[in-house]
């Protein structure tokens, strides 16, 4: 699994947290990871809606949340819509009946859906698999919680980036993308810095 986050981490992301002179681990760096992913596919107009906070105003304390929070949103908004789009419109919807990421519970329930995903072979005469790299990625963002709670290597924030742009090659619809990815930005942001307003979408 560790080689499988750092072939992610390279795909992802050309120019990662260190070199733009915040820690891997950091709540801050994470939000960096984030918006260092989505540069290499938003438009210039898409990318300023995606602020940062002043290093001052981020707290510390709320990485662990903040790794929870992606991996609920790419389990039951991201990766939904490249099954969506790639035909798989059932398995779409039961990863949305999940219960929200919140706990290990529900972190390993949502770990053994993909699991039974990942798995699953086509129905005869039924539509392709989509592509392995959306739940591939996935997999990577909910081992990254699952780490991150025991206590392992720092998360990194552009896995979802990734995840987001896998499913625009999968077929999703752009606008939708795009408004996902900036509603998990803002959420992750509030975490990160809760005394900031949300930004107007």
């Amino acid at each position: 699994m560790r080689r499988l986050l750092a072939a992610l981490a390279s795909l992802a992301v050309s120019v990662g947290s260190l070199a733009r002179g915040q820690p891997r681990g950091s709540e801050l760096g994470y939000l960096v990871d984030y918006r260092g992913g989505m540069e290499q596919w938003l438009t210039p107009e898409e990318l300023a809606r995606f602020a940062l906070p002043a290093e001052k105003e981020v707290r510390r304390g709320g990485l662990d949340r903040m790794v929870m929070t992606a991996a609920d949103r790419a389990v039951r908004t991201l990766l939904p819509l490249a099954l969506d789009a790639g035909g798989q419109s059932a398995q779409a919807a039961q990863l949305r009946a999940l219960p929200p990421i919140a706990d290990r519970r529900t972190l390993e329930a949502a770990r053994a859906a993909l699991a039974h995903l990942h798995d699953r072979e086509p129905e005869p005469d039924g539509p392709l698999p989509i592509d392995r790299f959306p739940v591939t990625t996935t997999n990577g963002i909910v081992e990254e919680a699952r780490q991150v709670r025991n206590g392992r290597p720092p998360p990194h924030g552009a896995y979802l980036p990734a995840l987001a742009h896998a499913a625009l090659h999968a077929g999703a619809d752009r606008r939708q993308v795009v408004a996902d990815c900036l509603s998990l930005y803002e959420s992750l942001r509030q975490i990160a810095a809760p005394a900031i307003t949300r930004s107007a979408r």
